[in-house]
């Protein structure tokens, strides 16, 4: 199973920025402190009608270029409830 999906990421973003990657990955931009924004990547998979998964990523970025994971947050769904989620943060 394929766990990311080649994407080309915006040259720049700004906080408050929002926008699609590819068909199943939203990414939205928020302020964090004075150097740093969170970059958040939100994505969607239907593996059967009745099953499906979303991860998301959060990352921190500052303005000298470091960019490091905040969470990862993993959940499954089975007929539109959730019985699996894990979240790791860092």
């Amino acid at each position: 199973m394929d766990y990311y999906s080649a994407y080309n990421y915006p040259a720049t973003v700004k906080a408050g920025s929002t926008g699609m990657l590819d068909s199943s990955t939203v990414y939205s931009v928020a302020s964090d402190t004075a150097t740093s924004l969170l970059v958040t990547l939100l994505q969607t998979k239907y593996l059967l009608s009745s099953i499906n998964s979303s991860s998301q990523t959060i990352y921190r970025i500052d303005t000298s270029g470091g960019i490091s994971l905040v969470s990862i947050t993993l959940q499954d769904y089975y007929f539109g409830d959730l019985y699996k989620s894990l979240t790791l943060t860092f």
